[in-house]
């Protein structure tokens, strides 16, 4: 197969499978510079690389031209700015723009969406104010026409971004009009739309005539307001004279969150930020050994990223990690305000301010100085009571005696949606409370990592029925506690008469066995297993409907009374069972739904001669004939 459908699935991936595929098999022939560009430097169709001289772009236009060519793809629609590179170009496989060679007037070409000068070699910006309502699908409309990738106009920008916030906060229809202390904004701000227009930005970062680089530095500056953070980069190239030149490599603005955030989380956001761009700009690139620096005039964020000694709350916490993750506390250095490009990213700025801004387009003066990389101000120490320090937690160690009198809070297990859960919770509960014990005693413990085991269940079923006796039988229970009976045979005779006769257990003969758990008693005392003595459950209470909903689930929901025998056989006895397996069947959503009443087809309307009044035999007749015998005693 050597075509694919145009708009099928399949057809990009198999198409730049093929691409790649190419580049690879001709760098046996063509060399890396080749398969390099190919890789590296095409986004679907267009490829796009600077080269630093005319020689080496010539070379590599013939080269890349023969190797598409030998794997049967034609790579056309060639544009430079430099006419000798044209030059080796056929004149029909030239973009539309250069074929006649003609550099002297100005010509722009589409790049990637963005407007390249080819005369000039510099970015320009297309601008085309229509008339959209004054509402906030026009303005959101407006805003998002100007295309701005790399983030040249960010300052501005701002500005729309900020009056479309506005009208999200106030929660405006899209199609309503604009506010009327709205409307001066917008205006101002579509009125200096046009003056983007004679905005040019040298597409190259090394101009001409400068030295041979010998260093190369991407510079970051961050700020935030109570508005918007935003951060720039700048590029800055030093040659073997000691030359030298900065210029902006990308910039980005973000509006707050609707959601307040305090000066300094956000100046954390902006330098966050910028710790991000500085990432991406590492990669497309592809400068060698080249340096980073963060700067920021926010004090307070140098001290968070200096701490070793306070611990943050999360929020910070994350965002300060994240940076000394990606940077070194050696790159962040302080800038004053005055100083700092990146406050119109945080602010904003029209377009008439924006055009004449040398701050923004070449960042601050120190940045010519080869060594202004040096930096005096030491970070702020973090103060014990800035809010976003953690407090500390002071521990006090009490002796504590068991009290069999204090009721225990079974609310505590009203989230617990079913028996096995709450067997596991409880289970892991224990475990942790005997590691516990054994760093207090400074004792060994032995391992008990893993699953949980059986015996570790049905202690913590022990635990919760414990429990639920000592808070829902509290008088009783601590009767029989103070009795510690065993069985009967072993039990004084009188004992079971200290429990009232208008307790709810008391016709159960009960006993408390070794593990503190209230049974019922009987005359088998001598019986094994625990359904001879079943433990004794409330009526009603949450831990009673799981239980019954786990052993109906367990039976395969059955009826009431194989329920009833399975928690029994269990080793339970719930006063009043039977109802309270009647209430959870009847809740069971399962049972209802396969036990319910079958549904019957509602039958027709009676037609007209089965209810109008009509003489006998209108409708049917009888013939009767004889003679009859009739046949007498």
């Amino acid at each position: 197969m050597k075509v694919h459908l145009f708009g099928a699935t399949s057809s990009p991936g198999c198409s730049t499978y093929g691409f790649r595929q190419m580049a690879l098999d001709s760098q046996a022939e063509f060399g890396d510079g080749v398969t390099n560009f190919l890789l590296h430097n095409f986004y679907v169709d267009d490829g796009l690389i600077s080269l630093p001289s005319v020689d080496e772009a010539r070379n590599l236009v013939v080269s890349s031209m023969k190797a598409c060519k030998n794997s049967g793809l034609h790579l056309h629609k060639f544009t430079s700015n430099r006419k000798e590179v044209l030059d080796v170009v056929e004149k029909d496989d030239r973009a539309v723009e250069v074929q006649n060679i003609n550099l002297d007037k100005s010509v722009i070409e589409r790049v990637l969406g963005g407007q390249w000068c080819i005369l000039s070699d510099a970015f320009k910006f297309r601008i085309v104010v229509s008339d959209k309502p004054y509402t906030r699908r026009g303005i959101l409309s407006t805003v998002n026409s100007v295309f701005d990738p790399l983030g040249f106009l960010a300052p501005f920008i701002l500005v729309g971004k900020l009056i479309l916030q506005e009208l999200c906060k106030e929660n405006t229809d899209w199609d309503a009009p604009l506010s009327d202390h709205l409307r001066p904004m917008w205006e101002r701000w579509r009125a200096s739309l046009p003056l983007l227009v004679d905005l040019s930005v040298a597409r190259c970062f090394k101009p001409d005539n400068f030295g041979l680089v010998k260093s190369a530095a991407l510079h970051h500056f961050s700020d935030a307001s109570e508005k918007a953070y935003g951060q720039c980069s700048y590029l800055q190239l030093i040659d073997e004279n000691n030359s030298v030149h900065c210029t902006l490599v990308c910039g980005k603005s973000r509006v707050a969150p609707l959601k307040v955030l305090s000066i300094p989380r956000m100046e954390l956001l902006a330098a966050t930020l910028s710790v991000q761009v500085s990432s991406v700009l590492t990669k497309e690139l592809d400068i060698q050994d080249i340096q980073h620096f963060f700067w920021t005039d926010s004090k307070v964020v140098l001290g968070y990223l200096a701490n070793e000694a306070r611990r943050f709350k999360v929020y910070v916490a994350k965002c300060v990690q994240y940076i000394q993750n990606q940077s070194e506390i050696s790159q962040w250095k302080y800038v004053a305000s005055t100083d700092n490009p990146a406050d119109h990213a945080s602010r904003g700025l029209l377009a008439s301010d924006l055009v004449q801004n040398s701050l923004w387009f070449s960042g601050p003066a120190f940045l010519r100085d080869p060594e202004c990389n040096q930096d005096s101000h030491s970070p702020k120490v973090v103060d014990e009571n800035d809010p976003e320090v953690r407090s500390k937690n002071v521990a006090f160690a009490t002796t504590h005696t068991n009290d069999a009198h204090a009721e225990f809070d079974l609310n505590r297990f009203s989230h617990v949606s079913s028996w096995d859960r709450l067997l596991k919770t409880v289970a892991l509960c224990l475990r942790f409370k005997e590691i516990l014990l054994s760093k207090v005693r400074k004792r060994t413990l032995k391992s008990i990592s893993g699953p949980l085991t059986v015996d570790n269940l049905q202690e913590a079923e022990s635990c919760v029925v414990k429990l639920v006796q000592r808070v829902s039988f509290r008088l009783d229970y601590e009767a029989l506690r103070r009795m510690k009976c065993a069985p009967r045979s072993s039990r004084d005779k009188k004992s079971n008469h200290q429990l009232p006769r208008s307790s709810i257990i008391h016709r159960l003969d009960p006993y408390m066995d070794d593990a503190g758990i209230v049974r019922v008693g009987g005359r088998m005392p001598i019986a094994s297993g625990i359904v001879a003595h079943p433990a004794i459950i409330p009526r009603k209470g949450h831990i009673t409907s799981l239980i019954v909903r786990h052993f109906h689930s367990v039976t395969g929901h059955q009826g009431r009374g194989m329920t009833t025998n399975a928690i029994r056989s269990h080793g339970l006895w719930i006063l009043g069972c039977s109802s309270a397996v009647s209430q959870q069947i009847y809740q069971c959503v399962h049972c209802r739904r396969t036990r319910g009443a079958v549904q019957e087809q509602k039958m027709s309307d009676l037609p007209s001669d089965r209810v109008q009044p009509f003489p006998p035999f209108t409708y049917g007749a009888v013939d009767y004939f004889g003679p009859v015998f009739d046949q007498g005693r």
